[in-house]
């Protein structure tokens, strides 16, 4: 055998992994909290649908939430709640005008309200970039923490022109409907 030589490392050596979130709960880093599972199901009432053409249209706005709108928000939330309606117009609490027909979906989706009216720590928010998906979330000020609570795929909540031009309810797919069946817990 032969003679072994030192190997020299020639790759600096990274700093430890640092988790933003402080042992008291308290974070600046902005958090999602998924723990409403629910949120990606799809009703459809009088006053407004989330359901889907399809599987194919179900992938193509899960990649834009996950891929864009959640990472975008969550790297910009100090602007956005500081400046609403500027850099981020699609980013901002909801209208009180908007917040009974949300809360009805809430009801439909999670089966109760979610919101107490006298927690002012508490309030609506949607979350969109600059297509027509829009997640409707609970901001929680205290923890610097969002529950999404259902998606307005289709710009419904606040209508708009531009993006209600197709037949939405002749769509019926649910991503909820068709994949929990088939989940063991």
């Amino acid at each position: 055998m032969g003679k072994r030589g030192k190997v020299t490392n020639t790759v600096q050596k990274k700093k430890g992994i640092t988790n933003p979130v402080h042992p008291e709960g308290i974070s600046n880093t902005l958090s999602f909290d998924f723990s409403y599972s629910n949120w990606l199901k799809c009703v459809n009432n009088k006053d407004f649908t989330n359901k889907l053409k399809d599987e194919a249209q179900f992938a193509s706005y899960f990649f834009e939430i996950f891929q864009n709108i959640l990472p975008t928000v969550q790297k910009n939330w100090d602007i956005i709640k500081l400046n609403q309606k500027k850099q981020f117009p699609h980013c901002h609490t909801l209208a009180k005008g908007k917040i009974e027909t949300a809360e009805k979906v809430i009801r439909e989706i999670h089966g109760r309200p979610l919101l107490d009216k006298d927690d002012n720590t508490l309030n609506y928010w949607q979350l969109g970039l600059t297509q027509s998906i829009r997640v409707v979330a609970v901001y929680n000020q205290e923890r610097n923490l969002i529950f999404p609570v259902f998606v307005d795929y289709h710009h419904l909540l606040h209508e708009s022109i531009k993006y209600n031009q197709k037949d939405y309810d002749n769509y019926g797919f649910c991503p909820v409907c068709k994949y929990s069946k088939s989940i063991v817990y």
